[in-house]
């Protein structure tokens, strides 16, 4: 009896040297994160701000009100979100991983773009393409996305989706005033509502892969 006692504790007690290699993994992060952290300060530097505007709130910095782009800040943590869970799921469940590897790319590049102005700033400036160019890539992206979906599962799981690529391509034409002069309200609330139903689809469908990860949805 004692023998199965020990045995039991011994399976609970937890593996000291795979806790010593996951707390060195977490350090290296860390000190990864805090290099990225210099190197911003580095691009600050040379676009003249100083490291104190880089690493503070922008409201703080610039003496803004705090509501000032809450707008924004909440379409990048629904984008960061959405490419963390997308993350974690395909680490978690082997099969069909492609479909969540390529969204979480996309959801987090999308997330720096919103937040860094890439298709509306920094990549027209630095290539001399239009704003619609890099607009079509993400498209296409986002396209290969939902096809690699429909291939793996079928269209019935995906129905989710549509209210999500319906915001988000009104967001667009709003953006692009394809259909006339639209203030940058209606912009951002279609892009939060599309990333809001973006988000809220892809949660559920890594939830029910987790739950049922040999199930074909």
């Amino acid at each position: 009896m004692r023998k199965a006692a020990d045995t039991v504790s011994s399976a609970r007690r937890p593996d000291r040297r795979a806790v010593g290699l996951s707390t060195f993994r977490i350090t290296l992060i860390g000190f990864a994160a805090a290099l990225v952290g210099g190197f911003l300060i580095e691009l600050g530097e040379f676009s003249g701000l100083s490291s104190g505007q880089v690493l503070r709130d922008i409201a703080a910095s610039f003496d803004l009100p705090v509501l000032a782009g809450s707008a924004t800040v909440l379409s990048v943590m629904l984008l960061a979100m959405t490419a963390a869970i997308a993350a974690f799921t395909a680490r978690l469940v082997p099969s069909g991983r492609s479909v969540l590897v390529v969204l979480a790319v996309l959801s987090f590049v999308l997330a720096l773009d919103d937040q860094f102005l890439w298709h509306e700033r920094g990549l027209p400036r630095a290539t001399g393409l239009p704003e619609e160019a890099f607009l079509a890539v993400y498209a296409c992206w986002g396209g290969l996305v939902v096809f690699m979906a429909l291939k793996e599962h079928g269209l019935a799981p995906l129905t989710g989706l549509i209210p999500a690529i319906f915001f988000v391509a009104l967001s667009v034409v709003a953006d692009l005033e394809l259909l006339g002069d639209s203030s940058y309200a209606t912009e951002d609330l279609l892009k939060i509502a599309g990333f809001a139903a973006w988000a809220a689809f892809w949660i559920s469908f890594c939830a029910e892969r987790i739950r049922t990860p040999d199930l074909r949805l």
